[in-house]
């Protein structure tokens, strides 16, 4: 019979905050800025970052604390380490040509590899047991399920999260059971975009799940809960919410 993975969770109407993937993915989308110096363009730059899905505040040419919040915001999103003081980086994910710059901004490698593994999984968004059998059973093929058990109509939540991991350049953990995913990698105790939760199913000690962080969280009732997206869920890869409640840990891939 199969586990019940793929029974409970909520998916929210709404899709989560954009978020901005390697620069060659959005690069067509804008048209290149050239300028000498980043002071003086500062709406320039308000506004990049504000079509990217970040709050910056007026569009008024004033690199106040909205505008820095929100360059910060945007720089974690790309991996990077949210300064937000404006850096090379920063202008060449805005799609901004800088001419004589030369400072250059540290990346957070754990953000970036974790940004790197969300990419990932947003690109199989959709796809289900009804439509995309196929892809289902490629999932099951990075895990040591025996093939006899390659189906649809075995719990797949772990092994899309394999499938991601590995696609995103990582290694998982081959298991098809989603509590395993707690002994996978480093552990978190601060949620970071594209990490992985894994949540309790039913009663404690039972069915697990396992997801990849959305980058979005609410409180309802005095409660958070945390946005995923995962395998599985009502029988295809799509998002849902959490409750801290159940959240049985967070983890990371090692980095080098």
């Amino acid at each position: 019979m199969k586990p019940s993975d793929n029974q409970t969770p909520t998916v929210a109407p709404d899709a989560p905050k954009k978020s901005v993937g390697p620069i060659k993915n959005y690069i067509t989308q804008i048209p290149m800025f050239e300028f000498e110096n980043v002071k003086g363009d500062t709406a320039v730059v308000q506004t990049r970052v504000k079509a990217m899905g970040f709050d910056v505040g007026p569009i008024d040419d004033d690199f106040g604390p909205l505008t820095k919040a929100g360059v910060s915001a945007f720089q974690k999103s790309v991996g990077l380490i949210g300064t937000g003081v404006i850096g090379d980086r920063t202008l060449a994910y805005l799609n901004i040509e800088i001419k004589g710059m030369t400072e250059a901004e540290p990346v957070d490698a754990l953000a970036a590899a974790c940004k790197k593994i969300y990419d990932t999984a947003v690109s199989q968004l959709g796809v289900s047991e009804a439509q995309n059998p196929s892809q289902v059973i490629e999932y099951h093929k990075t895990t040591s399920l025996e093939k006899k058990y390659w189906s649809i109509y075995t719990s797949w939540c772990a092994s899309f999260w394999n499938w991601v991991i590995g696609k995103a350049g990582f290694t998982g953990n081959r298991s098809a059971w989603a509590r395993d995913g707690l002994s996978w990698g480093v552990k978190l105790t601060k949620e970071i975009l594209g990490c992985t939760m894994v949540f309790e199913r039913n009663a404690a000690g039972g069915d697990s799940h396992i997801t990849i962080y959305a980058g979005k969280t609410k409180v309802e009732g005095g409660v958070k809960f945390y946005y995923c997206i995962g395998g599985n869920q009502s029988n295809k890869v799509g998002y849902g919410w959490y409750s801290e409640k159940v959240l049985l840990g967070m983890r990371a891939p090692k980095i080098a």
